[in-house]
C-alpha cells in the first residue's frame, strides 16, 4: 500500500527479507561479473580477513543481453573461462527497477515502475553498522542527489539507492556514497576503493541489446575490461 507521500512501508525486517532473496540473482548477464573482487585475492592465495577469501566486493551490472550474445564478446568470454561462471541466476521481474532494489535490499516491495521512494533499509545500512565503507559508481550521474528520471545516458532506475529515503533525504550521506564513475578511477588509482561497491554503466555501455544502434555489445565488453583493469590494480597488494 502506498501512502500519500509515495513511500512504501516495510512490514518485515531487512534480515528476514535478505535471507529470502538471492541478491546476486539480478540479470542473466550479471552472473559473468558479480564478485569480481575474488580474482586477485584468489590468485594470490590471500585468505582475506578472518578466513574469508574476499577483502572487498565489486559488483558491475550489465543487463538485457542474452547469454550467447554476452559470451560472444572477447572479454566476457575470457572472464567466463578464467573465472567462476554461474549459469542459473535469473532476474526477479521486469522492468529494471525492482531487480536493482532486490539486489541491495532483498525485496522488490511490489514495485512495478521505475520511480519509487522507499522507507526501508538496505545493504548500505548494514555495512555502515559494521564500520564498512561502500559506494555506488554511476556513469553520467549528475550528482547532488539528482532524483530525475534521466540525465543524458544516466537513468535513475539503474541507481537503487536514490530510491531509499534515508539516502535520498540525507544530502551528506547521499553525496558521499552515490558518485560519478570518474570517482571510480580516482579511488582505484589511489587505492581507496571501498569495502563494498557497485558500478553501473550508462545506458549505452551496459549492453542493453543494441537498442541505440551503437554496437552496445562491443562497447559493453570494452567497458567491462576497463573497469576490471582498474579494480585489479586497486586489489593488488591489499
Amino acid at each position: 500500500m502506498t501512502g500519500s507521500s509515495g513511500e512504501l512501508p516495510v512490514t518485515q525486517s531487512y534480515g528476514e527479507k535478505l535471507q529470502m532473496r538471492k541478491l546476486c540473482g539480478l540479470f542473466p548477464l550479471l552472473r559473468l561479473l558479480i564478485l569480481a573482487s575474488g580474482i586477485a585475492l584468489a590468485d594470490s592465495g590471500d585468505p582475506g580477513v578472518d578466513g574469508y577469501p574476499f577483502k572487498k566486493v565489486l559488483i558491475v551490472i550489465f543487463e538485457n543481453t542474452d547469454y550467447q550474445g554476452a559470451v560472444s564478446q572477447p572479454f566476457f568470454a575470457k572472464f567466463a573461462k578464467d573465472g567462476a561462471l554461474l549459469t542459473n541466476l535469473l532476474a526477479e521481474m521486469h522492468p529494471s527497477q525492482p531487480n536493482y532494489l532486490a539486489l541491495v535490499s532483498g525485496d522488490t516491495y511490489g514495485v512495478t515502475n521505475n520511480k519509487v521512494n522507499l522507507n526501508a533499509r538496505h545493504v548500505g545500512d548494514l555495512l555502515e553498522a559494521k564500520g564498512k565503507s561502500w559506494k555506488i559508481y554511476l556513469e553520467d550521474y549528475p550528482g547532488n542527489c539528482f532524483t530525475g528520471a534521466y540525465s543524458g545516458k544516466y537513468a535513475r532506475k539503474h541507481n537503487p539507492f536514490i530510491s531509499f529515503l534515508n539516502v535520498q533525504q540525507d544530502a551528506a550521506r547521499c553525496n558521499a556514497h552515490l558518485v560519478g564513475s570518474d570517482t571510480f578511477q580516482t579511488d582505484g588509482q589511489s587505492g581507496n576503493l571501498p569495502d563494498f561497491s557497485i558500478y553501473v554503466p550508462n545506458r549505452i555501455n551496459k549492453m542493453i541489446e543494441d537498442a541505440f544502434g551503437l554496437g552496445n555489445l562491443r562497447r559493453g565488453d570494452a567497458r567491462a575490461s576497463e573497469i576490471t583493469g582498474i579494480w585489479a590494480g586497486n586489489s593488488s597488494g591489499e
